[in-house]
């Protein structure tokens, strides 16, 4: 998986990928995380709970891919 710092201007350049999704990791903050498909971009929080790893979550955006503060 590659690292990027996930801010806007970076996640402008990105390239959406119409045959696969491709997740990168926040360098910064640790669980952080972006999967561009074909049309998308999701955000998504992991973590480790008791050495394995926690499910996906994915964190709501608006229709400019902006975070929604819930």
């Amino acid at each position: 998986m590659p690292k990027l710092k996930l801010n806007k201007s970076n996640i402008d350049k990105l390239p959406s990928d119409s045959k696969k999704q491709i997740f990168y990791s926040d360098t910064k903050l640790k669980g952080f995380m972006l999967c561009i498909g074909k049309d998308t971009k999701t955000y998504f929080i992991q973590g480790l709970r008791n050495k394995r790893l926690n499910k996906r979550k994915s964190v709501p955006t608006d229709s400019n891919g902006f975070l929604i503060d819930p």
